[in-house]
């Protein structure tokens, strides 16, 4: 990475950056690219700070290198500033001794802020946006007229496509002082299209509206599993925001399952009535095939791998035909409510297909889960069955202290030094059709807290506590039992947080009163960062602990290290598994963070 700054002098020893110029080249894992961002910067009004001391004058020798010179006043010098001036003394630092003066400084800055701005959650920023309604309408010629920086070549390319796509055959010949721009060649309109049509794009104006279409020729899209067999689909969304502060977003999504020969499609819209506190309205409706685990369960793609290669099918689906309305509001600052009811008509799924590149012979394991509440011998309410179901949702969320910011007139939440404390309520009616008393009520209870905390550069510690139960549980479906997040896998595509490693899907699923425990804590220097050669990398080491105890369940804890950031992207780790301190299983894991 390059950087140049441009600074220059404004008033008695005043200096501030006009310009900033950034070129980036980078390499991982076998993919490069090029970045490029430059800016400049006009100053209308500067106000100095007249409380800060003026910096002493430093004092070089012959070869240039800094030399003490006694101090002139009386400041009182902070023990972590004393820290600081002796990193900062030695010739050279390593990567250990910047991590720990990054932390140094954090500490100090934190320390000298006024208290009026430590008690104002508000992040103040007085930088305005505006887009002027024909931006989009201007040509080359007229940016490069108005800009300090001259173009870049990358940006006289960009311009050309974008001024031959208005229309225009020829650009004017101007000069900025280096670049020189003439005629261009005719954009194909055919290629341009295309281009969109198989690759995606969006489409925006200055009056708020937004469109958004995913491609013909989206990877993400197109999936296999042994119920519905090979799923395409497409989607787009569409937004319009007003300047009222209110803002409505629709995302349709449409697919077909081959194998089944139907059609599996979802609309999600969200009008937000208010930006600025947060307070929305939202609805959700669909015809799709569901995974039985509703919280987190196996990524589509990794699925479909499994299935086509190996003929193991882990992802287990149910036909949810749904509608859900719901409210959300911010009452006061970090305090929020969500009101929601559901509607829901479930169906049971055979597996449609037996198709595998390999083991074809080899029949697909039954679209259930296994799970001892769902064995023989268990209670035969907890069986997957055709139902209605119906539920209606109170959810509390409160985090204390909560800092925002307010950009362009919707308030963006910037954390908080307290956890976010979750409570939600839940009432759900059954209905069974081939029972005797047809209609079954359930009462649910679920609070969740955790935190992530910024230890120092690099370093962070998380933590996240569940708990639910039923208060009566009866009458419970597999499909509404407390499902845990575990990826068994090696090979995982996903950053997961809060999962266990080892155990397989769906088996940890349970009615009953749960309690679930998951701590992470990250550090650049542990055990195999300390070792010359690799403690120079970008890479970072975890330690990991989860636990989870529910009735008629052992306790289970998993403890975990692992080596991440490996070429960026990859995180390499082992996991040890017990059941009531007694040793249950070993796994190794190894993770691409692509999302």
């Amino acid at each position: 990475m390059k950087i140049q700054k441009l600074y220059i002098l404004f008033q008695n020893d005043i200096w501030l950056p006009v310009s900033h110029k950034f070129d980036i080249n980078i390499a991982i894992v076998g993919f490069k690219a090029d970045a490029g961002y430059g800016s400049s910067v006009k100053y209308l009004n500067v106000k100095p700070n007249l409380a800060l001391a003026k910096p002493k004058t430093i004092s070089t020798d012959f070869t240039g290198k800094p030399v003490k010179v006694a101090a002139v006043d009386t400041i009182p010098v902070t023990k972590t500033k004393q820290q600081i001036e002796k990193l900062l003394e030695k010739d050279q630092l390593n990567n250990r001794d910047m991590v720990k003066l990054s932390k140094l400084m954090d500490k100090e800055s934190k320390n000298s802020m006024p208290d009026s701005s430590k008690n104002n959650l508000e992040i103040k920023d007085n930088t305005t946006h505006i887009i002027e309604k024909d931006a989009n309408k201007k040509d080359s010629a007229y940016w490069a007229q108005i800009r300090p920086i001259p173009l870049s070549e990358v940006e006289l390319r960009s311009l050309r496509v974008s001024d031959s796509l208005k229309g225009k055959t020829e650009l004017k010949e101007m000069k900025s002082d280096s670049a020189v721009i003439t005629s261009p060649k005719k954009q194909n309109k055919f290629v341009s299209s295309a281009h969109r049509v198989f690759l995606g794009h969006t489409w925006a104006d200055t009056s708020g509206f937004r469109f958004t279409f995913g491609g013909l020729f989206n990877p993400e899209k197109l999936s296999f599993n042994a119920v519905d067999g090979f799923v395409y689909g497409l989607d787009f969304s569409m937004q319009k925001s007003w300047k009222n502060f209110k803002q409505l977003y629709i995302a349709p999504e449409i697919f077909w399952a081959f194998n089944k020969k139907e059609l599996i499609w979802r609309v999600n819209t969200i009008f937000r009535l208010n930006t600025q506190k947060l307070n929305q309205i939202f609805l959700r409706t669909g015809v799709t095939s569901t995974d039985i685990n509703n919280v987190v369960g196996i990524n589509p793609f990794i699925n479909s791998i499994t299935s086509l290669l190996l003929k193991k099918n882990y992802l287990k689906l149910y036909e949810s035909k749904y509608v859900t309305f719901g409210y959300m509001n911010e009452i006061v600052n970090g305090f929020r409510l969500e009101l929601s009811a559901n509607f829901e008509d479930r169906r049971v799924l055979p597996n449609s297909t037996n198709f595998s590149l390999l083991k074809r012979s080899t029949p697909y394991s039954d679209n259930i889960p296994v799970n001892d509440y769902l064995a023989a011998g268990s209670n035969p309410l907890n069986a997957l069955r055709d139902m209605r179901h119906a539920d209606f949702s109170t959810k509390i969320s409160y985090t204390p202290y909560q800092k925002y910011r307010m950009r362009n007139g919707r308030k963006i939440s910037a954390g908080s030094d307290w956890p976010t404390f979750t409570l939600t309520y839940q009432h759900g009616i059954d209905e069974f059709s081939e029972m005797t008393d047809k209609i079954r009520h359930t009462d649910m209870l679920r609070f969740e807290t955790g935190k992530r905390h910024e230890t120092g550069a690099f370093s962070e510690f998380r933590w996240r506590v569940r708990t639910g139960g039923y208060l009566d549980n009866r009458d419970l479906t597999f499909y509404d039992f407390f499902h845990i997040n575990s990826q068994p896998l090696p090979i995982l595509i996903n950053n997961y947080e809060d999962a266990f490693m080892l155990p397989s899907y769906y088996s940890m699923s349970t009615p009953e009163f749960y309690g679930e425990v998951h701590v992470k804590y990250t550090t650049p220097y542990l055990l195999v960062k300390l070792l010359p050669g690799i403690s120079n990398t970008l890479m970072r080491e975890n330690l990991s602990l989860s636990y989870l105890g529910s009735r008629y369940h052992k306790n289970y804890t998993e403890l975990g290290y692992s080596i991440s950031e490996v070429f960026f992207l990859g995180e390499i780790g082992v996991y040890v598994g017990f059941e009531d301190i007694k040793y249950k299983s070993v796994g190794a894991k190894l993770v691409f963070k692509f999302n």
